[in-house]
Protein backbone atom coordinates (compact mmCIF):
# COMPACT_ATOMS: atom_id res chain seq x y z
CA UNK A 1 0.00 0.00 0.00
CA UNK A 2 1.26 3.65 -0.70
CA UNK A 3 2.45 5.99 1.58
CA UNK A 4 1.46 9.56 1.53
CA UNK A 5 4.13 11.97 2.60
CA UNK A 6 1.98 15.28 4.08
CA UNK A 7 3.35 18.15 5.58
CA UNK A 8 2.24 21.01 7.71
CA UNK A 9 4.48 23.33 6.56
CA UNK A 10 2.75 23.61 2.83
CA UNK A 11 -0.42 25.33 4.88
CA UNK A 12 2.06 27.37 6.90
CA UNK A 13 4.10 29.17 4.47
CA UNK A 14 4.52 32.13 6.19
CA UNK A 15 4.66 31.53 10.09
CA UNK A 16 5.87 34.06 11.25
CA UNK A 17 3.25 36.70 9.67
CA UNK A 18 0.01 35.10 9.89
CA UNK A 19 -2.31 35.37 13.30
CA UNK A 20 -3.87 32.37 15.52
CA UNK A 21 -7.05 32.48 13.66
CA UNK A 22 -5.52 32.26 9.98
CA UNK A 23 -3.42 29.85 11.49
CA UNK A 24 -5.92 27.62 13.11
CA UNK A 25 -7.94 27.71 9.90
CA UNK A 26 -4.99 26.55 7.47
CA UNK A 27 -4.61 23.69 10.31
CA UNK A 28 -8.52 23.21 9.33
CA UNK A 29 -7.48 23.09 6.25
CA UNK A 30 -4.23 20.60 6.62
CA UNK A 31 -6.65 18.03 8.22
CA UNK A 32 -8.94 18.18 5.83
CA UNK A 33 -6.31 17.61 3.52
CA UNK A 34 -4.97 14.79 4.74
CA UNK A 35 -8.68 13.04 5.67
CA UNK A 36 -9.01 13.15 2.20
CA UNK A 37 -5.93 11.66 0.84
CA UNK A 38 -5.99 8.99 3.38
CA UNK A 39 -9.66 7.80 4.43
CA UNK A 40 -7.93 5.57 7.73
CA UNK A 41 -6.14 8.89 8.93
CA UNK A 42 -8.29 9.75 11.89
CA UNK A 43 -8.67 5.62 12.70
CA UNK A 44 -5.07 5.41 12.46
CA UNK A 45 -4.41 8.27 14.74
CA UNK A 46 -2.53 7.92 17.99
CA UNK A 47 -2.93 10.06 21.02
CA UNK A 48 -0.05 9.78 22.78
CA UNK A 49 0.87 10.38 26.51
CA UNK A 50 3.11 13.51 25.13
CA UNK A 51 0.49 14.62 22.74
CA UNK A 52 -1.78 15.17 25.96
CA UNK A 53 0.18 16.73 27.72
CA UNK A 54 1.38 18.96 25.09
CA UNK A 55 -2.13 19.62 24.23
CA UNK A 56 -2.55 20.69 27.56
CA UNK A 57 0.25 22.31 27.56
CA UNK A 58 -0.32 24.84 24.51
CA UNK A 59 -3.78 24.85 24.19
CA UNK A 60 -5.39 27.07 27.26
CA UNK A 61 -9.22 26.23 25.99
CA UNK A 62 -8.51 22.72 26.78
CA UNK A 63 -7.11 23.57 29.99
CA UNK A 64 -10.13 25.67 30.85
CA UNK A 65 -12.39 22.56 30.07
CA UNK A 66 -10.72 20.31 32.29
CA UNK A 67 -9.89 22.61 34.94
CA UNK A 68 -14.10 24.16 34.56
CA UNK A 69 -15.23 20.45 34.78
CA UNK A 70 -12.69 19.36 38.16
CA UNK A 71 -13.78 22.62 39.86
CA UNK A 72 -17.70 21.69 39.11
CA UNK A 73 -17.73 18.47 40.57
CA UNK A 74 -14.75 17.86 44.20
CA UNK A 75 -17.06 20.22 46.31
CA UNK A 76 -20.26 17.78 45.60
CA UNK A 77 -18.51 14.18 44.79
CA UNK A 78 -16.23 14.43 47.76
CA UNK A 79 -19.10 15.95 50.14
CA UNK A 80 -16.56 18.46 51.16
CA UNK A 81 -19.04 20.25 53.68
CA UNK A 82 -20.43 17.09 54.60
CA UNK A 83 -24.11 18.06 53.03
CA UNK A 84 -24.16 14.12 52.24
CA UNK A 85 -23.28 13.18 55.57
CA UNK A 86 -20.46 11.14 54.72
CA UNK A 87 -18.03 12.01 57.00
CA UNK A 88 -18.56 9.97 60.39
CA UNK A 89 -18.88 11.40 63.34
CA UNK A 90 -18.76 14.95 61.69
CA UNK A 91 -21.80 17.85 61.74
CA UNK A 92 -23.89 17.97 58.76
CA UNK A 93 -23.63 20.66 56.33
CA UNK A 94 -20.55 22.52 58.10
CA UNK A 95 -18.48 25.12 56.45
CA UNK A 96 -15.70 24.59 59.23
CA UNK A 97 -12.41 25.49 57.34
CA UNK A 98 -10.68 23.30 60.33
CA UNK A 99 -12.41 20.43 59.19
CA UNK A 100 -12.46 20.98 55.39
CA UNK A 101 -9.02 21.50 55.58
CA UNK A 102 -8.99 17.80 57.07
CA UNK A 103 -11.46 16.68 54.84
CA UNK A 104 -9.30 17.91 51.64
CA UNK A 105 -5.74 16.33 53.29
CA UNK A 106 -7.31 12.96 53.82
CA UNK A 107 -8.33 12.60 50.17
CA UNK A 108 -4.85 13.93 48.89
CA UNK A 109 -2.89 11.25 51.17
CA UNK A 110 -1.73 8.28 49.57
CA UNK A 111 -4.07 9.09 46.39
CA UNK A 112 -7.22 8.44 48.38
CA UNK A 113 -9.19 11.11 45.98
CA UNK A 114 -8.42 8.37 43.39
CA UNK A 115 -10.10 5.39 44.52
CA UNK A 116 -13.80 4.24 44.64
CA UNK A 117 -14.65 1.66 47.27
CA UNK A 118 -18.06 -0.31 46.46
CA UNK A 119 -20.18 -2.00 49.33
CA UNK A 120 -18.25 -5.11 49.52
CA UNK A 121 -15.27 -2.73 50.53
CA UNK A 122 -13.36 -3.64 47.03
CA UNK A 123 -10.94 -1.03 46.32
CA UNK A 124 -11.10 0.37 42.78
CA UNK A 125 -8.19 2.80 41.56
CA UNK A 126 -8.35 5.60 39.31
CA UNK A 127 -12.38 5.10 39.88
CA UNK A 128 -13.40 7.85 41.93
CA UNK A 129 -16.70 9.37 40.98
CA UNK A 130 -15.47 12.52 40.35
CA UNK A 131 -12.78 11.66 37.93
CA UNK A 132 -15.46 9.62 36.34
CA UNK A 133 -17.73 12.88 35.62
CA UNK A 134 -14.97 15.12 35.18
CA UNK A 135 -14.19 12.84 32.25
CA UNK A 136 -17.63 13.07 31.03
CA UNK A 137 -17.83 16.76 31.36
CA UNK A 138 -14.32 17.25 29.81
CA UNK A 139 -14.10 14.74 26.72
CA UNK A 140 -18.14 14.48 26.03
CA UNK A 141 -19.10 18.24 27.08
CA UNK A 142 -20.09 20.71 23.97
CA UNK A 143 -16.36 20.88 22.48
CA UNK A 144 -15.07 17.77 23.62
CA UNK A 145 -12.66 15.80 21.96
CA UNK A 146 -14.94 12.50 22.03
CA UNK A 147 -17.37 14.45 19.51
CA UNK A 148 -14.38 14.96 17.58
CA UNK A 149 -12.86 11.41 17.51
CA UNK A 150 -15.31 9.29 18.51
CA UNK A 151 -13.48 6.54 17.21
CA UNK A 152 -10.57 6.96 19.59
CA UNK A 153 -12.99 7.09 22.74
CA UNK A 154 -14.77 3.19 22.26
CA UNK A 155 -12.59 3.07 25.45
CA UNK A 156 -11.58 6.09 27.20
CA UNK A 157 -7.74 6.74 26.51
CA UNK A 158 -5.34 6.37 29.53
CA UNK A 159 -3.64 9.78 28.74
CA UNK A 160 -7.42 11.03 29.36
CA UNK A 161 -7.62 9.30 32.81
CA UNK A 162 -4.11 10.50 33.93
CA UNK A 163 -4.92 14.42 32.81
CA UNK A 164 -8.73 13.71 34.96
CA UNK A 165 -6.83 12.61 37.47
CA UNK A 166 -4.24 15.47 37.94
CA UNK A 167 -7.51 18.02 36.85
CA UNK A 168 -9.44 16.63 40.18
CA UNK A 169 -5.94 16.85 42.28
CA UNK A 170 -5.53 20.51 41.63
CA UNK A 171 -9.22 21.07 42.00
CA UNK A 172 -8.79 19.72 45.68
CA UNK A 173 -5.80 21.44 46.26
CA UNK A 174 -7.35 24.97 45.78
CA UNK A 175 -9.78 23.49 49.29
CA UNK A 176 -6.33 22.84 51.25
CA UNK A 177 -6.61 26.16 53.23
CA UNK A 178 -10.40 24.76 54.37
CA UNK A 179 -12.27 27.20 51.30
CA UNK A 180 -12.03 27.21 47.90
CA UNK A 181 -9.12 29.39 46.56
CA UNK A 182 -8.19 30.73 43.27
CA UNK A 183 -6.76 27.41 41.77
CA UNK A 184 -3.18 27.71 39.56
CA UNK A 185 -4.16 25.50 36.63
CA UNK A 186 -0.86 26.60 34.40
CA UNK A 187 1.43 24.27 33.59
CA UNK A 188 4.82 24.64 35.71
CA UNK A 189 2.04 23.05 38.69
CA UNK A 190 -0.34 20.92 36.35
CA UNK A 191 3.09 19.12 35.19
CA UNK A 192 4.40 17.42 38.11
CA UNK A 193 1.53 16.24 39.13
CA UNK A 194 0.31 14.70 35.74
CA UNK A 195 3.68 12.92 35.62
CA UNK A 196 3.43 11.16 39.51
CA UNK A 197 -0.43 10.23 37.82
CA UNK A 198 1.30 8.88 34.95
CA UNK A 199 3.43 7.01 37.25
CA UNK A 200 1.05 5.73 38.99
CA UNK A 201 -1.19 4.73 36.62
CA UNK A 202 1.60 2.52 34.47
CA UNK A 203 2.24 0.79 38.14
CA UNK A 204 -1.40 -0.26 38.78
CA UNK A 205 -1.26 -1.37 34.59
CA UNK A 206 1.65 -3.76 35.36
CA UNK A 207 -0.26 -5.63 37.74
CA UNK A 208 -1.97 -9.05 36.15
CA UNK A 209 -5.29 -8.31 37.96
CA UNK A 210 -5.55 -4.43 38.39
CA UNK A 211 -4.21 -3.61 34.91
CA UNK A 212 -7.40 -5.94 33.05
CA UNK A 213 -9.80 -4.11 35.81
CA UNK A 214 -8.59 -0.37 34.53
CA UNK A 215 -8.93 -1.47 31.04
CA UNK A 216 -12.68 -2.71 31.42
CA UNK A 217 -13.21 0.45 33.48
CA UNK A 218 -12.28 2.73 30.80
CA UNK A 219 -14.07 1.07 28.15
CA UNK A 220 -17.32 1.05 30.81
CA UNK A 221 -16.58 4.37 31.14
CA UNK A 222 -17.02 5.35 27.44
CA UNK A 223 -20.09 3.26 26.68
CA UNK A 224 -21.69 5.44 29.64
CA UNK A 225 -20.87 8.46 28.36
CA UNK A 226 -21.45 8.00 24.94
CA UNK A 227 -25.16 6.90 25.91
CA UNK A 228 -25.31 9.88 27.84
CA UNK A 229 -24.27 12.25 25.09
CA UNK A 230 -26.56 10.74 22.40
CA UNK A 231 -29.59 12.81 24.00
CA UNK A 232 -27.41 15.98 22.68
CA UNK A 233 -28.67 16.43 19.21
CA UNK A 234 -25.46 17.75 18.17
CA UNK A 235 -23.66 14.29 18.72
CA UNK A 236 -26.14 12.48 15.96
CA UNK A 237 -22.26 11.20 13.87
CA UNK A 238 -21.65 8.88 17.17
CA UNK A 239 -21.45 5.53 16.29
CA UNK A 240 -23.51 3.01 17.61
CA UNK A 241 -21.51 1.49 20.58
CA UNK A 242 -22.98 -1.90 19.97
CA UNK A 243 -22.13 -1.94 16.38
CA UNK A 244 -18.22 -1.06 16.74
CA UNK A 245 -17.85 -4.13 19.40
CA UNK A 246 -17.22 -1.92 22.23
CA UNK A 247 -18.15 -4.35 25.55
CA UNK A 248 -21.07 -2.79 27.67
CA UNK A 249 -20.34 -5.74 30.65
CA UNK A 250 -20.83 -3.86 33.78
CA UNK A 251 -18.30 -6.42 35.59
CA UNK A 252 -15.49 -5.53 37.18
CA UNK A 253 -14.92 -7.71 39.98
CA UNK A 254 -12.32 -10.24 38.71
Amino acid sequence: MGRTTFSLYDYLPERSSIGIEQARENLNQAYAARLAADRDFKKNLVITDGMALYLYETRSNFRQDIKEAALQIVEDKYDLYNNHNTWPGQPPASHDTDLVRERVEHLLTNGNFLIRRDEGSNIYNFGHAALEETAFRAFWGKKGLARRLPEKFQVFPRMGLVLVATAVQCALMSYKGGGKAKLDFHARTFTPIYLKQLAALEYLEADALKGPRLERMRTRWSTIFFERARVDPGLKYLPDMTEVGVNTDDDDTS
